[in-house]
């Protein structure tokens, strides 16, 4: 008869479970150990019609998952597509840093780092590429493609549902508000900042998209693409 061994180590796992967007792939090179895989997700989280995003910055340690990263690496960079998953991350923590260039070196920012275990679903620009069902572990149910595409796109959508919906009685202030838009389109410098706030903020982040801006995820801003 054998005993378990008492001084053996227990670990207790932290598992998060969502569908967002993939950004930022590369390799690290780290000064000691071994070169990994890493990823950002832009996480949804909120109402279908208005989402809210929360940012992970995570290693990838699944095996499937670091093929998976490996395969689509350039489109993942690539700003003119849009790789939308369902992942499974563990041991979310939260982290800090300090800009180190631009305008905004030496400032903290703050992120949540964790370990990306699996990808059980994912879709390049609405069409699907990869799905699994989801583990039982999860307590999530797979989603139909339609499903989560739709909430991709609910955030996009918005705006110009609410143009249709406009009555007259809003036109003036229409008016003056895309006044302001157009003047705001001929004052924006190489790097722009967005706040969440502005009433105009979903025409000015499609504006900057549109105009060969990129989003800097570490830093929170808009760069203009070098000529």
């Amino acid at each position: 008869m054998t005993t378990q061994n008492q001084n053996e180590n227990q670990y207790f796992d932290l598992i998060t479970t969502g569908i967002g967007y993939l950004n930022r792939a590369r390799t690290v090179n780290p000064t000691q150990g071994n070169p990994y895989e890493a990823v950002s997700i832009a996480a949804f989280h909120g109402r279908s019609d208005a989402v809210h995003y929360t940012y992970f910055d995570t290693s990838v340690v699944g095996g499937d998952a670091i093929e998976f990263i490996k395969e689509h690496k350039d489109v993942i960079n690539d700003q003119d597509s849009k790789l939308l998953v369902r992942f499974k991350v563990g041991d979310a923590t939260p982290d800090s840093y300090t800009v180190k260039k631009g305008d905004n070196a030496g400032q903290e920012r703050h992120n949540i780092k964790a370990r990306l275990l699996k990808i059980t679903y994912a879709s390049l620009n609405g069409e699907v590429i990869y799905s699994e069902k989801a583990d039982d572990n999860t307590n999530q149910a797979s989603q139909p493609a339609a499903d989560a595409s739709q909430a991709a796109s609910n955030d996009n959508q918005s705006s110009s549902q609410q143009d249709g919906n406009m009555n007259a009685g809003e036109s003036v202030n229409d008016q003056k508000q895309n006044d302001e838009f157009v003047k705001w389109t001929e004052t924006i410098s190489d790097v722009v900042e967005l706040d969440r706030k502005d009433s105009d903020f979903k025409n000015k982040r499609q504006y900057l998209s549109e105009h060969d801006y990129d989003f800097d995820v570490e830093e929170m801003r808009w760069n203009k693409k070098a000529a």
